[in-house]
C-alpha cells in the first residue's frame, strides 16, 4: 500500500513475555514509579476496574519511551455507568481525591523520613510535593490533574474522560491512531489486532472510514469564532488535530504513515531526476520526498497544510484536549470565561482550580465574581494604555459598545482631533482614560447581570451536563476522503 517514509534505523521496542514484566517497567522506571503508584492507589490496576489507562503512555512503555511520559490518559467504562450522570460525576471526583490522598500521605511519610534524617545528622532530598501548587481543570466530561515536578520527579498529567464507554473494546476502536488501541483491565494490558499489527510494523495506517466521528475542520476562512467553529475546537475532535497527531508518531516515534487510497500515479516525480526533492500537497498534508520506490514515499519531512497549523496552535490551548499539556492558569481561565460571556458562548467555559480546593471545577457554572470581573478589565486598561493597543483587548471584552465603535471613540475620534497639520510632528498619543472608564462599566454592568441569571440560562440551553460522549458519525467518509487526499485518491 502506498506509504510515507524515511530513511531510519529500527524502532526498537520491548517484547513482552507477561504482563509482569510491563508492569514492573511502569513501577520502577517511568518518573521514579510515582505515576504507578497514584494509579495504583485509584484502584486501576484492579481486577473489575471502571477507570482504565489506555493509549499513548502505554505505547512508549512498549517503545523504550517511558522515560519521557508524563501523560497518563484514562477513561470510564462500564455499563452501569451509561445512564447516570451523577455516578460519572461521582467517580471522577473519586478519582481526583484519591490522588491527594496518596500525596497527603506521601508527604506525611516525607516528613516523618526527615525528622529520623535530622536526629541522625543525615541529609534528605526535599521530595514533598507542594499541594497547593496542583492545578484541577475540567473541560466538558474531561478532568485534569497536573501535578508539580518534585523530588527529581518531573511533572505528572492525569487526564479523566468520565463520560462513559460501554465496554474496553468500544472505547478501543475509537482510538487514534490505531497504535495507541491499549488499555489496562483488570489488571492486564489488552490491545486489538490493529494495534499489534501497528506496533509490530511501525506504521499508522489512514483509514477514513474510522474518522466518521471527528468533525471536518479544514475551511481556509479566517471566521473560525461561529458557534459551530467553536463547539468543533472544544471538543478537540477535529480531523486537523489527528492528522496533527500522526505527523507527530512519523515524526517522534519513527511510524511510517501508511495511504490506501492515495494514488501513486498523481504523486509527482518530475523534479527526482534532477536529484531535487518533489512536494506531494495533499489537502491535510504536505509531504517533501527524494524518492519514490514503488509504493513507499522516501520523506525529507512531513508538515500539516499551511492553512491547519493555526487551528492546530489555537487547540493547543483547549482543556481536555489529547496532549494538551500546557498548565492551566487561573486568572487566564478567568479572562476566557469573561469573553465568553461577553460574547455569549455558553458551550466553551473553562473551569480550573489551583491547590486543593477544586470541587467548583464540577459545577456546570464557572466561578466568576463582581471581584473577577472588575480585576479583569483593570488588566484590560492596563493593556490599553501603551504605545501598542493591542486589538485583541477591544474585540475580546466590548459588546455592549461594539468594537467598532470602541475604536471609534479610543483611537479615530481624539486622533481627528488632535491632528496639528503640516509642518508639526503629532503629539503622543494617549487614550482618554474617562472615555476607556465609561465604555467598560458599561461592560462590566451588562455582565454582572448576565453572572447573576448565569446558572438559569445554562438550564434553559440544557447546557448544565457534564457528561457529554463524544460527537458520532458527524462526518461522511467521502467527505474525510475529500479531506484527507483532495483529488489524489484512487477513483
Amino acid at each position: 500500500m502506498p506509504t510515507i517514509g524515511r530513511h531510519r534505523g529500527f524502532t526498537d521496542s520491548h517484547n513482552f513475555a507477561s504482563d509482569k514484566s510491563f508492569f514492573d517497567i511502569f513501577e520502577k522506571d517511568v518518573n521514579q514509579g510515582l505515576p504507578y503508584q497514584i494509579l495504583k492507589h485509584a484502584g486501576v490496576f484492579e481486577s473489575d476496574n471502571s477507570i482504565v489507562l489506555f493509549g499513548g503512555c502505554i505505547l512508549d512503555i512498549i517503545l523504550k519511551k517511558h522515560h519521557s511520559i508524563k501523560d497518563f490518559d484514562l477513561r470510564l467504562v462500564g455499563e452501569e455507568y451509561m445512564n447516570d450522570e451523577v455516578k460519572c460525576i461521582s467517580k471522577a471526583k473519586e478519582f481526583v481525591a484519591s490522588i491527594f490522598s496518596y500525596l497527603i500521605e506521601q508527604n506525611e511519610e516525607f516528613e516523618r523520613r526527615k525528622r529520623k534524617s535530622m536526629e541522625s545528622g543525615r541529609d534528605i532530598i526535599h521530595a514533598k510535593c507542594d499541594l497547593q501548587e496542583i492545578v484541577v481543570s475540567r473541560c466538558r466530561s474531561t478532568v485534569t490533574v497536573q501535578i508539580p515536578s518534585h523530588g527529581g520527579m518531573t511533572d505528572i498529567i492525569f487526564q479523566l474522560t468520565f463520560a462513559p464507554c460501554r465496554t474496553v473494546e468500544d472505547m478501543l476502536v475509537a482510538c487514534q491512531p490505531q497504535c495507541t488501541r491499549l488499555a489496562i483491565k483488570d489488571g492486564a494490558v489488552v490491545l486489538d489486532g490493529l494495534a499489534r499489527y501497528c506496533i509490530e510494523s511501525a506504521c499508522i495506517v489512514l483509514d477514513v472510514s474510522s474518522f466518521t466521528n471527528y468533525y471536518r475542520d479544514d475551511n481556509e476562512t479566517e471566521n473560525d469564532e461561529d458557534d459551530e467553529e467553536m463547539r468543533k475546537f472544544s471538543s478537540g475532535r477535529t480531523l486537523t488535530i489527528q492528522t496533527h497527531r500522526f505527523i507527530k508518531y512519523f515524526d517522534e516515534k519513527g511510524f511510517d504513515i501508511i495511504l490506501p487510497e492515495l494514488d501513486m500515479e498523481k504523486v509527482p516525480k518530475r523534479n527526482l531526476k534532477y536529484g531535487v526533492d518533489e512536494v506531494l500537497a495533499l489537502p491535510s498534508m504536505i509531504v517533501a520526498f527524494s524518492n519514490v520506490n514503488n509504493n513507499f514515499i522516501m520523506a525529507s519531512w512531513v508538515s500539516l497544510a499551511e492553512h491547519l497549523k493555526s487551528k492546530v496552535e489555537a487547540n493547543g490551548g483547549a482543556i481536555g484536549v489529547y496532549g494538551s499539556s500546557t498548565v492551566e492558569n487561573v486568572g487566564e481561565s478567568i479572562h476566557h470565561n469573561i469573553r465568553c460571556l461577553v460574547h455569549d458562548i455558553y458551550d466553551s467555559f473553562k473551569y480550573v482550580a489551583k491547590g486543593e480546593r477544586y470541587e467548583h471545577v464540577f459545577d456546570f457554572v464557572p466561578t466568576l465574581t463582581p471581584r473577577m470581573v472588575t480585576k479583569s478589565y483593570e488588566t484590560v486598561a492596563e493593556d490599553l494604555d501603551g504605545e501598542n493597543i493591542p486589538m485583541k483587548r477591544i474585540i475580546g471584552y466590548f459588546s455592549v459598545t461594539p468594537s467598532d465603535k470602541v475604536i471609534e471613540k479610543l483611537l479615530s475620534d481624539p486622533i481627528r482631533k488632535q491632528n496639528c497639520g503640516k509642518g508639526k510632528f503629532p503629539k503622543p498619543f494617549k487614550l482618554d482614560k474617562d472615555i476607556l472608564k465609561g465604555l467598560m462599566d458599561k461592560e462590566i454592568e451588562a455582565l454582572l447581570i448576565k453572572i447573576d441569571n448565569l446558572r438559569e440560562k445554562l438550564i434553559e440551553k440544557n447546557l448544565h451536563s457534564l457528561v457529554l460522549q463524544y460527537p458520532e458519525n458527524v462526518t461522511t467518509v467521502e467527505e474525510i476522503r475529500e479531506a484527507f487526499y483532495g483529488t489524489n485518491y484512487k477513483m
